[in-house]
């Protein structure tokens, strides 16, 4: 049986949570990664959907990343999984994805985005992040159509990273009050789906164990004031220490 293949757009920040949660669960897969809007060519023809990512693992095809991580559940012991065994537990904890799915995730990208169509050499280093040669060339030809398309289709018009950032920073708050008694983790006291997910939806802001020099300004001082909360420090750990922690060898 051939391996999984994942298909992203490389700095996807919710491709990024179905690779961590499919390298925690010891699966080895392939990764197909292309370029914002590039993508549609390579997901449109397998499951006539636009959105990454798409796991494609034998007869199934998974085009949501919830799916992605009960998937990468389903052969864990309980006390690995990232959705507890417990009623109460779990419903705690698909709650709080969901949220983080919903609210944080389309917050962090359009703050990113926000700034980097104004920004053209970091726009083109950013959005192709793990993509091949010929759709690097591509985007740095048609970055300049492609940040015109991205301000319309993501309405990144003046203030929208000072509305975005305001949205992030409440999430944060709402976070950081479950880990002030000293938690490791936002629900109950293992490693769970709400962490995973809330580590890989801040990341687009908070940029873990990344330079911020070559940012602009505005974002880096942000990247910086939320990196010292108790939410952020949170995610930061998570990022560096639990990363590339598998809880089983990989098959």
């Amino acid at each position: 049986m051939s391996r999984p293949l994942l298909i992203t757009i490389g700095v996807s920040h919710y491709c990024e949570k179905a690779r961590w949660a499919l390298d925690r669960a010891g699966i080895a897969f392939d990764e197909e990664a292309h370029a914002p809007m590039a993508h549609w060519a390579f997901t449109l023809p397998r499951t006539r959907t636009k959105t990454v990512p798409i796991l494609l693992a034998g007869d199934e095809k998974l085009t949501d990343s919830r799916d992605i991580l009960r998937f990468c559940d389903r052969d864990l012991p309980d006390d690995q999984r990232l959705y507890p065994s417990s009623a109460e537990m779990r419903d705690e904890v698909t709650a709080l994805s969901a949220r983080f799915d919903d609210e944080l995730g389309p917050a962090t990208r359009r703050f990113a985005y926000a700034h980097l169509v104004d920004e053209p050499a970091l726009f083109v280093r950013v959005v192709t992040q793990g993509v091949s040669g010929p759709e690097v060339a591509i985007v740095d030809a048609l970055g300049r159509g492609m940040r015109a398309i991205m301000r319309r289709g993501f309405r990144l018009g003046p203030g929208v990273a000072d509305r975005m950032f305001t949205r992030i920073t409440s999430i944060f708050d709402d976070v950081g009050a479950k880990l002030q008694s000293g938690r490791r983790y936002i629900a109950g006291d293992r490693f769970s789906a709400a962490d995973l997910t809330f580590a890989s939806l801040a990341g687009p802001i908070l940029q873990a164990g990344k330079d911020l020099s070559s940012f602009p300004r505005a974002y880096a001082d942000r990247a910086e004031a939320l990196r010292s909360t108790v939410a952020g420090r949170h995610a930061v750990r998570l990022s560096l220490e639990e990363r590339h922690t598998s809880v089983r060898p990989s098959h």
